[in-house]
Protein backbone atom coordinates (compact mmCIF):
# COMPACT_ATOMS: atom_id res chain seq x y z
CA UNK A 1 0.00 0.00 0.00
CA UNK A 2 1.68 3.21 -1.35
CA UNK A 3 -0.13 6.27 0.48
CA UNK A 4 -0.19 9.91 -1.56
CA UNK A 5 0.97 12.45 0.90
CA UNK A 6 0.11 16.34 0.65
CA UNK A 7 -0.72 17.94 3.77
CA UNK A 8 -0.70 21.14 3.48
CA UNK A 9 2.90 23.33 4.59
CA UNK A 10 4.71 20.65 4.31
CA UNK A 11 7.10 21.51 1.25
CA UNK A 12 9.48 18.79 0.37
CA UNK A 13 7.45 16.21 2.02
CA UNK A 14 8.57 12.69 0.18
CA UNK A 15 5.33 11.64 -2.23
CA UNK A 16 4.17 8.26 -0.72
CA UNK A 17 4.40 6.39 2.79
CA UNK A 18 4.40 2.71 1.50
CA UNK A 19 3.50 0.02 4.04
CA UNK A 20 4.67 -3.33 3.69
CA UNK A 21 3.36 -7.14 5.35
CA UNK A 22 4.64 -7.21 8.73
CA UNK A 23 4.73 -3.75 9.77
CA UNK A 24 7.42 -2.74 7.20
CA UNK A 25 7.35 1.12 5.77
CA UNK A 26 9.49 3.53 4.53
CA UNK A 27 9.07 6.84 2.67
CA UNK A 28 9.57 7.70 -0.66
CA UNK A 29 10.11 10.41 -3.25
CA UNK A 30 9.93 9.47 -7.16
CA UNK A 31 11.74 11.72 -9.95
CA UNK A 32 11.98 11.07 -13.13
CA UNK A 33 14.59 8.96 -14.53
CA UNK A 34 17.96 11.89 -13.78
CA UNK A 35 16.07 13.83 -11.65
CA UNK A 36 17.17 14.47 -8.38
CA UNK A 37 15.53 15.99 -5.45
CA UNK A 38 14.80 19.77 -4.65
CA UNK A 39 17.10 20.71 -2.18
CA UNK A 40 14.01 21.09 0.17
CA UNK A 41 13.33 17.45 -0.56
CA UNK A 42 16.55 16.48 0.43
CA UNK A 43 16.42 18.27 3.82
CA UNK A 44 12.74 16.55 4.45
CA UNK A 45 14.47 12.84 3.76
CA UNK A 46 17.59 13.67 5.66
CA UNK A 47 15.15 14.71 8.55
CA UNK A 48 12.93 11.83 8.87
CA UNK A 49 15.73 9.61 8.65
CA UNK A 50 17.96 11.50 11.91
CA UNK A 51 14.42 10.66 13.40
CA UNK A 52 15.13 7.01 12.57
CA UNK A 53 12.71 6.26 9.74
CA UNK A 54 13.63 4.96 5.84
CA UNK A 55 13.21 7.60 3.09
CA UNK A 56 14.38 6.87 -0.49
CA UNK A 57 14.26 8.79 -3.81
CA UNK A 58 13.75 6.89 -6.81
CA UNK A 59 13.88 7.98 -10.74
CA UNK A 60 13.85 4.04 -11.79
CA UNK A 61 11.02 1.76 -10.56
CA UNK A 62 13.35 -0.96 -10.93
CA UNK A 63 14.63 0.55 -7.82
CA UNK A 64 12.22 1.21 -6.04
CA UNK A 65 11.14 -2.32 -6.42
CA UNK A 66 14.69 -3.83 -5.06
CA UNK A 67 13.78 -1.93 -2.23
CA UNK A 68 10.07 -3.42 -1.40
CA UNK A 69 11.51 -7.05 -2.37
CA UNK A 70 14.58 -6.16 0.68
CA UNK A 71 11.76 -5.62 2.96
CA UNK A 72 9.27 -8.13 1.78
CA UNK A 73 12.20 -10.62 1.50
Amino acid sequence: MAIKLNPAGYRGIPDRMVLLPGGHMFFAEFKRPGQKPRPNQRRFLFTLKLLGFDAYWFSDTEDFMDVVDGYVE
